[in-house]
């Protein structure tokens, strides 16, 4: 593996890894939303 590849894989791994993390952030805001909203509802 050339230093170039290893610069692309590393540089994918960064992107995907923040991506993930974005969108299972995202995931339990909505979640959190959901609930305070159903919550809301019940009261």
């Amino acid at each position: 593996m050339t230093g170039r590849d290893r610069g692309i894989f590393y540089g994918s791994v960064l992107v995907s890894n923040g991506y993930w993390t974005l969108a299972c952030a995202m995931g339990i805001k909505l979640v959190e939303w959901a609930w305070q909203a159903v919550k809301g509802l019940v009261v």
